[in-house]
């Protein structure tokens, strides 16, 4: 059981980062594009 606790616990921080680096991607896309618009 510990075990299975454990691996729940990695996954859900595993998923945290990988919901953090998407948000950041997600904002630096949003910067990238009001960017090119400003020098359309």
């Amino acid at each position: 059981m510990d075990k299975y606790i454990n691996k729940l616990n990695f996954d859900f921080a595993i998923n945290q980062k990988v919901m953090q680096l998407i948000g950041l991607i997600d904002g630096f896309k949003g910067k990238w594009n009001i960017v090119e618009k400003r020098e359309n």
